[in-house]
């Protein structure tokens, strides 16, 4: 577990918290996802594939464009 909490910038007492059932902050979920190159909604939700995305470009928040038809 220490490897994944350094791995992941996080407190591995923090991280023992998530693997205990505590579930992460929106932002700390997408940190974890995105250093263990898994599936966001995998992580959080087990839904879909545990298949990352880091072969997919993430845009910053500003170059984001919400169409709200």
């Amino acid at each position: 577990m220490n490897s994944v909490a350094k791995r992941c910038d996080i407190p591995e007492a923090t991280m023992r918290g998530y693997f205990k059932g505590r579930f992460p902050t929106t932002d700390k979920a997408f940190t974890i996802a995105t250093k263990l190159d898994v599936n966001l909604d995998w992580l959080v939700g087990g839904i879909g594939s545990k298949e990352g995305c880091l072969t997919h470009r993430v845009l910053p928040a500003a170059q984001l464009i919400i169409v709200v038809e």
